[in-house]
């Protein structure tokens, strides 16, 4: 497995990385590495537009390692920007990527996909996330090691829940 995080992916903006530069440092992954999964934990565009989401989804297209893009704060940036009062903004990302929050297994392991940046969720969408988070670990094979996925580092609060289940 490859782990990249905060790509950045930025479009016309100055000092952002581009379409070209993650291409080839996608393939140069693929070409040295061999991985058979590639995973990006966050901010993998600079501002979350929808044009910036899009690209994002099309560069990574054209690998051919599966590619598991996990939600960050920037990816949801212009969103929020845009938006007041307690509201939960990743649509963008959403209808590109879908959910910012899920978990597959995958070599012999659970991983969760998970978002940690509760600023960008309103009230309800915490509490509904931290529910499928507990049912989710509820429901996975106690001798299956798990493996967390998030942008942001998790809380305390965080630590302790994942604590209760090993």
């Amino acid at each position: 497995m490859a782990h990249i995080s905060d790509t950045h992916l930025g479009v016309e903006l100055e000092r952002v990385p581009n379409q070209l530069l993650l291409s080839n440092d996608l393939k140069e992954i693929e070409d040295k590495g061999h991985p058979d999964l590639i995973v990006c934990t966050g901010d993998l565009t600079e501002l979350g537009t929808s044009q910036e989401l899009n690209l994002l989804k099309k560069t990574i297209s054209a690998t051919l390692t599966p590619f598991i893009p996990v939600w960050g704060g920037h990816d949801s940036a212009d969103e929020k920007s845009k938006i007041v009062g307690n509201q939960t903004v990743t649509k963008n990302f959403e209808k590109v990527f879908g959910p910012v929050y899920f978990s597959f297994d995958w070599g012999g392991r659970h991983f969760i996909v998970y978002a940690t940046e509760d600023e960008f969720f309103s009230d309800e969408d915490i509490q509904r996330k931290e529910h499928w988070l507990v049912s989710d670990l509820s429901k996975k094979s106690k001798d299956q090691e798990t493996v967390l996925l998030v942008h942001a580092p998790p809380s305390v609060k965080l630590l302790d829940l994942l604590a209760e289940f090993d």
